[in-house]
């Protein structure tokens, strides 16, 4: 087994709101092995992004109230860094270099009036000590290498005048250029068409692969997680309620709502009257209920259910396939 260069326990994450208080990640435990892809899935509110930022430290403190028992990241030298406790600047020089991030809209993600060249070139900047012309170089290489044509010709030109799939592959290039340890892409295709999603995918991958990059991919799409992830955390909530292989969480599911959300998706040449749908709706974050947090969704709820949320057991004949159920075999680990 690899070895971990991230490793998250306890992670909790609360907004103050005009309602109350929000908890938005309740909990939460994540382990990402160098050179792994771990995708994170859910419906929008489920807690993913939240997350995601959090293993960066961007949430801004207030609104955002967190703790976590553990946040710890293995830089490429071996040093065990406590991002938790670690300084701004400790962070601010990892941020870009060591891990970096893909923001799911390019277009505000982008600053419009720099140009495509001006925002690369930042990077390297404050990064190495590459001379302008040589990080102009190193610049126009890695457009060329996520597949932007004319790469010169982009380098001057402005967001506004990039299409989605080019700006989304700008990023791509920025978030790669130091070639980091690991990368956070959050909803990386979401504002792109079938065609494009599958080049930026497969670009991933093969970039992630070729560098050795670890990837944590943030997505509500399944299609997207079959296709690029080694393993996967299936949010509701705030909380994991299914993690362990991608097979595993695909072919062989255990939660009714990982059961849920596979079974909505419409499979190719089938002929359906009605396509398939999870009912109900999400608790009110504000006020979510004293058991499962599935429950008054899930038609195998019984009266534990709605009296306490269940721990996460795994399963009979794999222990690294963890699910949070009453109502079905395995052994609690909590």
């Amino acid at each position: 087994m690899k070895p971990e260069c991230l490793r998250i326990r306890g992670l909790k994450v609360v907004f103050h709101s005009a309602e109350g208080f929000i908890k938005a990640v309740e909990g939460v435990d994540l382990d990402v092995r160098e050179g792994e892809c771990v995708a994170i899935v859910g419906e929008s509110g489920c807690g993913k992004s939240v997350t995601g930022l959090s293993m960066m430290r961007l949430l801004s403190s207030p609104p955002a109230i967190w703790r976590a028992d553990e946040l710890s990241y293995t830089t490429r030298d071996g040093e065990l860094i406590d991002v938790r406790n670690a300084p701004e600047s400790r962070l601010e020089a990892l941020r870009g270099d060591e891990i970096s991030m893909i923001y799911q809209d390019p277009s505000s993600a982008l600053n419009p009036v720099m140009s495509i060249g001006a925002q690369i070139e930042e990077i390297y900047k404050y990064h190495t000590k590459l001379s302008k012309k040589e990080a102009r170089a190193a610049g126009i290489e890695m457009l060329r290498r996520v597949g932007i044509p004319a790469p010169e010709k982009r380098w001057e030109q402005f967001p506004h005048e990039l299409s989605g799939g080019m700006k989304q592959r700008v990023l791509i290039a920025m978030a790669m250029a130091l070639k980091p340890k690991l990368l956070i892409a959050d909803e990386p295709t979401t504002a792109l068409d079938v065609t494009i999603q599958a080049q930026i995918l497969s670009l991933l991958s093969d970039l992630c692969k070729k560098e050795g990059t670890a990837l944590v991919m943030i997505t509500h799409d399944l299609g997207v997680v079959r296709s690029v992830a080694d393993r996967v955390y299936v949010m509701y909530c705030g909380k994991i309620m299914e993690q362990g292989s991608c097979s595993e969480i695909l072919d062989r599911p255990l939660h009714p709502y990982t059961k849920g959300l596979i079974a909505s998706i419409p499979a190719l040449g089938e002929r359906m009257k009605r396509f398939c749908q999870i009912p109900g709706n999400v608790p009110n974050p504000a006020a979510k209920p004293n058991g499962c947090y599935f429950c008054n969704r899930c038609s195998a709820a019984s009266d534990i259910c709605r009296e306490r949320m269940p721990a996460l057991r795994e399963a009979p004949d794999d222990p690294e396939h963890r699910f949070r159920c009453h109502n079905a075999g395995g052994s609690e680990n909590e």
